[in-house]
């Protein structure tokens, strides 16, 4: 047996690189979409937590605001 052709792969000794690299696109590509979809979701979750700390300091800020007052005990809303 010529030890060169053989594949390193122990279940099929013989199997040919044509054969290997048409069979594994097909799991990179699913594993790729699967990889955007997960991103799609990451991103969508970094957006919801920035709106939603957005909305908090906006809040915070507008309470704050609303119980100061100033040297004439007019209130200083800057936050509408």
């Amino acid at each position: 047996t010529k030890t060169s052709q053989l594949s390193m792969d122990t279940n099929q000794p013989n199997f040919l690189t044509t054969k290997f690299s048409s069979k594994i696109s097909k799991p990179r590509a699913r594993i790729d979409q699967e990889g955007d979809v997960q991103m799609a979701n990451i991103n969508t979750f970094q957006n919801n937590i920035e709106a939603q700390t957005t909305q908090a300091i906006l809040a915070v800020l507008k309470g704050t605001n609303s119980n100061l007052t100033n040297i004439n005990g007019r209130r200083n809303d800057v936050c509408s």
